[in-house]
């Protein structure tokens, strides 16, 4: 009878041993499916540590004309206010922000201005940061950017949509483009 009496104990403990492992993974289980259902928007999964140098050549790609001030002074309403430390672009090394000059359908949107040391990070960072629109051109040695969230649209004379708050750059020689993001 001791013997009786040593199996049932070891088979509740055997139990409940069983019992505790299939409730931890049943709550790992839970939790994964729970934390899948609320994951945020995808990023750009690329390492620009180490950013692609720029080529000499790179310098005639999107060439434009005048000088930055011009560009500003064609999109921008006054003033334009520099931001320091602006966290959603951190590859650019200068950030800008104005109202802009052209306003479809009467609303304001806002334009960003920002500095790159190339054209993968600036393509991960507005990507990330839920861009729409963008315009950019190679001055002094990096990437000058003017981007916006604004979604509203137009025919442009290639046919193709663009951004009617950036379509001021095109007199100077910008390209607009839609859609960031890396290659």
């Amino acid at each position: 009878m001791v013997v009786v009496g040593r199996t049932s104990s070891t088979r509740t403990r055997r139990f409940l041993l069983v019992s505790f492992i299939v409730g931890i993974v049943a709550v790992f289980v839970a939790e994964a499916t729970f934390a899948s259902a609320v994951l945020p928007r995808t990023k750009a999964a690329v390492i620009v540590r180490n950013a692609i140098p720029l080529d000499a050549e790179f310098a005639e790609i999107n060439r434009v004309s005048h000088w930055p001030a011009d560009w500003i002074d064609a999109v921008c309403e006054k003033p334009v206010y520099a931001l320091s430390n602006y966290t959603r672009l951190p590859h650019s090394t200068a950030n800008a922000s104005c109202r802009s000059l052209i306003k479809p359908g009467g609303e304001v949107d806002y334009l960003m201005i920002s500095r790159f040391p190339s054209e993968l990070p600036m393509q991960v960072d507005l990507h990330n940061a839920g861009y729409q629109w963008y315009a950019f051109a190679f001055n002094d040695g990096s990437l000058v950017a003017f981007e916006t969230v604004s979604e509203t649209a137009v025919a442009g004379n290639n046919g193709f949509q663009e951004s009617p708050v950036l379509q001021p750059l095109k007199r100077f020689g910008f390209n607009i483009y839609s859609g960031p993001g890396p290659p």
